[in-house]
């Protein structure tokens, strides 16, 4: 069983907290707090969300993001802009999308290991996570996750099934997640299959978490994250 730990350190206050995502080779697990609870997020489990399936076909994480971020992002994030990708959403999604997405992330791993010294470790581990990116359909892994955070500077927040009560997170390099304006919301739906290729690798399945109703409603807290369409004045504590 493989898990990823990333330790976050609070400004001026000496804490520090780890966020445990599991890695996809470890289908059984799912985390059973709720990460988010000492952060600006803390509030997020008491939005109604739906859930946007996608194709299941490998590409559900990246698809998964960009449906995501048309709902959570504002609109001038990378994204959600119209010269990359479509306005549709869902099954309905071009598959073009998610090639461009990988050909980005692809892009970044090439300049960054060219560029950037690091130690032998961490560029074989970028080369593994390049082989994935660039193969369309290849079920991405947290590894592939957290570059996708450090690429597009954005928080990635994760509710596991089948319980729907577990939260975790992914931060981007370097940042905190209480300093986060830009975030995605997923949900793992657990292990799958590709629906087109039955007999192939299984992956976990990703699906975007969008506004089910209202949210304006919903106490955020004071320094409750960007949302857009969220009226500054309901940002106050329970």
């Amino acid at each position: 069983m493989s898990r990823i730990k990333k330790t976050i350190e609070k400004k001026g206050e000496g804490k520090k907290k780890t966020i445990v995502i599991a890695d996809d080779s470890d289908s059984d697990f799912v985390p059973q707090n709720n990460l988010l609870s000492d952060t600006i997020f803390r509030n997020f489990a008491n939005i109604p969300f739906a859930v946007i399936e996608n194709r299941k076909n490998g590409n559900c994480f990246f698809e998964a993001a960009l449906d995501s971020a048309k709902h959570w992002l504002p609109t001038h994030h990378t994204l959600r802009d119209s010269r990359f990708f479509s306005n549709t959403h869902g099954s309905r999604r071009p598959k073009e999308d998610a090639t461009t997405v990988r050909q980005h992330i692809a892009n970044y791993i090439r300049a960054h290991t060219s560029n950037t010294p690091m130690t032998r470790m961490l560029r074989d581990h970028y080369r593994r996570s390049l082989k994935i990116i660039q193969k369309d359909k290849e079920w991405a892994t947290t590894d592939e996750m957290h570059i996708f955070a450090d690429v597009f500077n954005v928080l990635i927040i994760l509710n596991s099934m089948p319980d729907g009560g577990s939260w975790t997170c992914i931060v981007p390099q370097g940042q905190e997640i209480d300093e986060m304006d830009h975030f995605i919301i997923l949900r793992n739906l657990g292990t799958a299959r590709n629906i087109h290729d039955p007999q192939g690798v299984a992956g976990i399945h990703y699906v975007a978490l969008t506004p089910a109703g209202n949210i304006n409603n919903i106490q955020l807290g004071p320094h409750a994250p960007y949302i857009e369409g969220l009226r500054p004045a309901m940002r106050h504590e329970i």
